[in-house]
């Protein structure tokens, strides 16, 4: 008889040991009792899953490509006026329209155009009617990127 309870607790042991496993736990440790806060600091709640897989997804965009494109065209700027001066070394034009002066950058992506047809900065010529379109950058300057000499200007 002696030998008996020792057979019957281990199988008891045994038992619990897999219906905690089963339940996701061992079984050896014990949860504190509901309502109770017998529960050691260093262990945080239970997420379920569906809640960790969902707050892992990356945020949607702020802004779509359609409204990135609209405010890129809004910064476009057009003008029409007369060539007043050509700074080949700081890259810059300016440009005489109603009577105010505006000085453009000129960047290396800036397109010119004579006559419809290709051209490089050093074909404008002062006095000469322009026209083209010109972008406002962060820092508050105006950079080239058309020029069309010859064109829909206020010159002879």
């Amino acid at each position: 008889m002696s030998c008996r309870f020792p057979i019957t607790f281990v199988g008891l042991l045994i038992t619990g040991m897999a219906i905690g496993q089963a339940q996701g736990t061992s079984g050896w440790q014990q949860s504190a009792p509901p309502g109770t806060d017998l529960a050691p600091a260093s262990v945080a709640p239970a997420q379920p899953k569906a809640e960790s897989q969902a707050s892992k997804r990356p945020a949607p965009p702020a802004r779509s490509a359609k409204s990135k494109a609209h405010s890129s065209k809004a910064a476009a700027v057009r003008f029409t006026g007369t060539l007043k001066a050509v700074d080949k070394v700081g890259m810059t034009v300016t440009v005489e329209s109603g009577g105010k002066s505006t000085t453009y950058c000129v960047t290396s992506n800036t397109k010119f155009f004579k006559d419809k047809k290709p051209a490089i900065l050093a074909d404008g010529v002062i006095g000469e009617a322009l026209s083209g379109v010109a972008k406002k950058t962060k820092g508050g300057t105006l950079e080239l990127i058309s020029v069309n000499f010859g064109g829909k200007g206020s010159g002879k």
